[in-house]
């Protein structure tokens, strides 16, 4: 039976990365099954942990690459070479990272249900996209 949910759960996991087609409205209705009380974590746990990843992921190789390929924000560190960079970037990261600070995946799922039935319109819409309405909606705005 372990390996059966075992089976299962590496299933949604590698379907996750194949999640494009995942509407809004879909992924509501799987986190709401997951909040239930008792309810094992499953595909609405997946998308959202693995969505938060990229995106937290995605803020580092924006702001290193913002520096590093742009030759002006580059030299901007001087002569101060590599110490000076980071002192350059550390600040802008951190400002990058703080929308998401603290938001676990629970709290943003929970987030997300509210959204999409707050905004019904929404629900055929890919999932993605709206995540990424309600990250900085609620989460990086101001």
């Amino acid at each position: 039976m372990k390996r059966a949910g075992l089976v299962l759960l590496l299933g949604l996991v590698a379907g996750v990365a194949q999640a494009s087609g995942l509407t809004a409205g879909y992924v509501a209705q799987q986190c709401k099954a997951e909040a239930a009380p008792g309810a094992a974590p499953g595909a609405c746990r997946a998308v959202i942990s693995s969505y938060l990843d990229g995106y937290r992921q995605g803020i580092y190789r924006g702001v290193i690459g913002a520096f590093t390929l742009d030759q002006q924000a580059f030299e901007s560190a001087g002569a101060a070479g590599a110490e000076g960079f980071r002192q350059r970037v550390m600040p802008v990261l951190a400002a990058a990272r703080k929308c998401l600070e603290g938001a676990t995946p629970e709290q943003v799922a929970s987030a997300y249900i509210t959204y999409v039935e707050t905004n019904p319109q929404v629900a055929a819409k890919g999932y993605n996209s709206v995540l990424q309405a309600l990250i900085a909606d609620k989460y990086c705005a101001g």
